[in-house]
């Protein structure tokens, strides 16, 4: 969920009055997904690209890696899209993303693949529909998946953005992370159990540069802090869009 751009966080893009090529370059304090936690909380570095014609088709790519290890790429996705709009305030976006997680750090969180729907309003309000499967897993149930997302701008170039969720999270409980690999307990299990998920933020923007700070809460309790999923409550990025 908490990510720079829409890369990461599977946020719709506008159908564009003409071919647009934009980026972002991020740091940001942590990543998290859909309120899992990716990486320990270290300062990370992210970067994105994304591909956008006329008639609402869209390509885009993003990779983020901790600070430090540059070579050390924790996660990367690369997404299609297809925008339609419907009347003046909504569109409908079709879209399918393929996430890959190295595992590295403290997290395990299985690469996925992931099918959705999106309906916008205004580009202020979001309601998503998800279908995810988990790939290179013993598990490979389809699992659903559902988010809504609200952004308001506010004066002095800021803005105000909430969002909720319900999901399942394919987790290996019954061991930890040591050295780069798996140390599995004598009965390590594999569980899905379904959670939610939120976030609360505020942005300021400016030109091409952005600084946003949000607040991210999931009901996964223990099962989260011994998988090692467990993110820190406040999540911080800085970016710079060209």
């Amino acid at each position: 969920m908490v990510a720079a751009w829409f890369a990461a966080t599977g946020m719709p893009v506008p159908v564009h009055a003409q071919s647009n090529f934009s980026g972002q370059v991020a740091v940001g304090s942590q990543l998290v997904d859909r309120g899992l936690a990716i990486t320990s909380a270290r300062p990370v570095v992210q970067g994105a690209v994304n591909w956008a014609t006329p008639d609402g088709w869209s390509v885009g790519a993003s990779a983020g890696a901790l600070m430090g290890s540059p070579g050390n790429i924790a996660d990367w996705l690369v997404q299609g899209s297809r925008a339609w709009v419907v009347s003046t305030d909504w569109q409908v976006q079709a879209s399918g993303i393929y996430y890959r997680y190295t595992r590295s750090g403290s997290s395990r969180v299985y690469t996925r693949a992931e099918a959705g729907m999106a309906w916008i309003y205004r580009d202020t309000l979001t309601l998503s529909l998800s279908a995810v499967r988990a790939l290179h897993s013993p598990d490979h149930e389809v699992r659903p998946g559902a988010d809504v997302d609200f952004r308001w701008p506010l004066p002095w170039n800021l803005s105000f953005s909430a969002g909720a969720g319900v999901s399942q999270a394919l987790v290996l409980v019954g061991g930890y992370y040591a050295h780069g690999a798996w140390v599995r307990y004598p009965r390590p299990r594999l569980e899905a159990p379904t959670y939610r998920y939120g976030h609360v933020g505020l942005a300021w923007a400016h030109g091409r540069w952005r600084v946003g700070v949000e607040r991210v809460a999931t009901d996964l309790g223990d099962r989260a802090r011994e998988a090692n999923l467990d993110a820190a409550p406040w999540i911080g990025t800085v970016s710079l869009s060209f």
